[in-house]
């Protein structure tokens, strides 16, 4: 080991030991365990707003059409994504408790007005402020989680978030599913409210956080407003140009230009973080520290292959089953199990063991095998095999979630957790949004190659395989030719297995990272009788 990493892991843990005890709220464990009950109610909700659409998108056709319908979506998950950094400053200038308030108002304001949409206009715009409010949730749960716990005790709660967090993600089309097929799209947007406005009640009265000094104008000429509106405008014309290629399987020189033009202001705003005299939004010593930007790249990588898990599975099984979308959102139950019993259980070992590294190891590790397993499904599989490969995902992830979050934040002061937690789920975001648009361009692009031949022997079918290669494999039961549906049920099977390789490949990339995230101690023997003194019965 060099003597600049020596220098580095000094100073990692000489960070790490401020971040204990210091500064923590005294506060009851009845009252801890009522605010992170409700947190994770919060960050369940928030999460849910976004997932929830993607079943529901054939209902709102029925009321506002097809035009523009994929933006119902997107203009949720790409703005929910852009500010996910900015919280974390935000934070640190207002205090957790105007942040989180604030998204919380704008989630209920807008889930209303969502669901009482006359137009497909009102609702996109209706589910872009839906996103500011998501982020907002999202982002303050972990920031104030890690404000309010010291970090030897850190690791349940997380794990709890985490599983909420992951339950969130799966149920949300299963959801959708029932509620849309069976009542209408609009509950989609309601069904939320009374779970929120149950969280909302403990955080307003219970998170009782110290608000930095300074006045109100003072913190507001604090904010760099610049730099919030270039990241936010970069990442918008970033994952719009994604969004666009993936759909015409990158045929077009609009999704390019896009790209090219957030890359451009992407470097812009590192330039004015640099040289800015206010508070940066993004403090850039954070990526060099190891810890930190090696677990940057391992929430990407999550989120990539997470988000493509939680899409492209339930295909699988309508492809394979012939069965409707919530059905087989219902058949993805064993990832859902083993997410909630890997977090929860990994970080509660975490408290109790002080060990973060292991859990990190092995998840990320289930994550290779795990999708490696799924490149051996075929048209003949049972479904039983399937779970079992689902569950090591769920594993892998469940076990990933707070370990990642507690090894970055071991290796940052009190005054760098809000940022650093901020952007572990920005990382995270913007890897399921780039694993969701890569893998359908692989989709359209392997599966229209494959079936090219059917175009002009079966003229009467064009739109349909169209459609199938957008990712909506119940068209294919649509098709009266018996031979011809087996054939395309095949070429899609093993179109998605093309997918799960390149996540498997991909969770390689994350498996390497883990290794070299440093063992930072989360134990400090000085703080210990402060930490018994911390909470109190």
């Amino acid at each position: 080991m060099t003597s600049i990493d020596n220098e580095k892991t000094d100073n990692e843990y000489e960070k790490s030991t401020a971040t204990l005890t210091e500064g923590f709220p005294m506060i009851t464990t009845g009252k801890l365990v009522m605010v992170a009950a409700s947190l994770s109610l919060l960050i369940f909700s928030a999460t849910l707003s976004g997932t929830i659409i993607s079943t529901a998108t054939n209902s709102i056709s029925k009321s506002f059409g097809t035009d523009n319908i994929s933006w119902v979506a997107q203009s949720f998950l790409i703005i929910s994504t852009a500010l996910q950094p900015a919280w974390g400053k935000l934070s640190d200038i207002f205090g957790c408790r105007p942040p989180v308030l604030i998204g919380i108002v704008i989630l209920l304001s807008f889930s209303v007005l969502a669901g009482l949409s006359v137009n497909m206009l009102m609702l996109i715009i209706s589910r872009a402020f839906m996103g500011v409010g998501a982020s907002a949730c999202v982002a303050m749960v972990n920031i104030i989680i890690s404000e309010m716990v010291p970090i030897q005790i850190r690791g349940e709660y997380m794990g709890v978030i985490s599983a909420a967090n992951g339950v969130g993600q799966v149920i949300g089309p299963l959801i959708g599913g029932i509620i849309s097929e069976n009542i209408s799209w609009r509950w989609t947007m309601f069904v939320n409210i009374p779970v929120i406005l149950i969280a909302s009640v403990p955080v307003y009265f219970l998170v009782k956080l110290p608000s930095p000094s300074g006045s109100f104008k003072s913190k507001i000429l604090d904010v760099d407003f610049k730099g919030i509106f270039i990241l936010v405008l970069s990442i918008t014309l970033i994952l719009v140009g994604v969004d666009f290629g993936s759909k015409q399987s990158w045929g077009i020189p609009k999704s390019y230009l896009l790209i090219s033009f957030g890359m451009i202001f992407l470097v812009l705003f590192l330039l004015v973080e640099y040289r800015t005299k206010r508070d940066p939004i993004i403090s850039l010593c954070l990526f060099t520290y190891r810890n930190v930007s090696l677990n940057l790249i391992g929430a990407l990588v999550t989120g990539y292959v997470m988000y493509v898990g939680i899409f492209f599975i339930p295909e699988l099984f309508i492809a394979l089953y012939n069965i409707s979308s919530t059905s087989a959102g219902v058949n993805t139950w064993p990832w859902m199990v083993c997410v909630i019993f890997a977090s929860v259980s990994s970080g509660i070992a975490i408290s109790k063991l002080n060990i973060y590294i292991p859990f990190l190891w092995v998840g990320s590790g289930l994550l290779v095998v795990g999708f490696g397993l799924m490149c051996t499904v075929n048209t003949e599989t049972a479904y039983a095999k399937i779970a079992g490969f689902i569950s090591i995902i769920g594993l892998g992830i469940g076990l990933r979630m707070p370990s990642s979050t507690i090894s970055a934040q071991v290796a940052v002061t009190k005054e760098e957790l809000a940022q650093t937690t901020a952007l572990l789920n920005f990382f995270r975001n913007m890897g399921g949004i780039l694993g969701l648009s890569i893998s359908k361009a692989v989709l359209i692009s392997v599966f229209n190659d494959k079936t090219e031949p059917y175009h002009e022997q079966y003229p009467e079918y064009k739109e349909i395989l169209k459609t199938i290669s957008g990712g909506s494999s119940k068209e294919i039961f649509k098709i009266s030719e018996l031979s011809l549906q087996n054939e395309l049920v095949a070429i899609y099977v093993k179109t998605l297995k093309i997918i799960f390789m390149i996540c498997s490949v991909i969770a390689v990339v994350g498996l390497v990272a883990s290794l070299f995230i440093k063992n930072i101690s989360i134990e400090n023997e000085a703080s210990k009788k402060d930490l018994e003194e911390h909470l109190y019965d």
